[in-house]
C-alpha cells in the first residue's frame, strides 16, 4: 500500500497506536520477541499515558494480525476471533480495494458491516501502522 492510503486530514500526525504497531512488528522480526512483549515494549517506549498503554482494542488488533499470520515474516498460529481484529481485517481488505478512503469513512464502513462497532478505539490506527507489512 502507498501513503495515498491516508487522506490529508489523516496525515497531520501519525497516531501513537500506528507507531506502536509498527515498532512491535519490528520487535518480533528483529528481536524475536513474543507478540505481547513486543507490543508492551513498543507501547512503553512510545505512549506516555499509562491508560493509553493499557488500552486493549489496539493491542488485540495487533495480536490478531500476528496470530492469524497476516503479517509478512510471522507464521500464524490460529485465526483470531477477537472482534477488534475482525474490524481491522475487514478495514484492511477494504483499503486494498480503495486506498483513498479516509479513516473516518472507513470506520463508517466497519460500523455498517458489523453493526456493533460503537466507536473507533485505535483498531484502524494499527492497520495504518502495519499496512506495508500486511500480506
Amino acid at each position: 500500500m502507498s501513503t495515498t492510503l491516508l487522506k490529508q486530514e489523516d496525515m497531520k500526525k501519525e497516531n501513537q497506536y500506528a507507531v506502536v504497531a509498527r515498532e512491535a512488528y519490528l520487535n518480533i522480526i528483529d528481536k524475536q520477541m513474543s507478540f505481547v512483549n513486543a507490543w508492551e515494549t513498543a507501547a512503553l517506549k512510545n505512549i506516555t499515558s499509562k491508560e493509553s498503554r493499557k488500552k486493549l482494542c489496539p493491542m488485540h488488533t495487533f495480536l490478531g494480525f500476528c496470530e492469524s499470520g497476516d503479517l509478512e515474516g510471522i507464521k500464524g498460529t490460529h485465526t483470531s476471533d477477537n472482534i477488534n481484529y475482525q474490524y481491522a481485517k475487514y478495514a484492511s481488505a477494504e483499503w486494498k480495494k480503495d486506498e483513498t478512503v479516509s479513516g473516518v469513512e472507513m470506520w463508517k464502513k466497519v460500523y455498517v458491516k458489523f453493526r456493533r462497532a460503537a466507536g473507533h478505539q485505535g483498531q484502524l490506527d494499527v492497520v495504518l501502522g502495519l499496512r506495508k507489512f500486511l500480506k
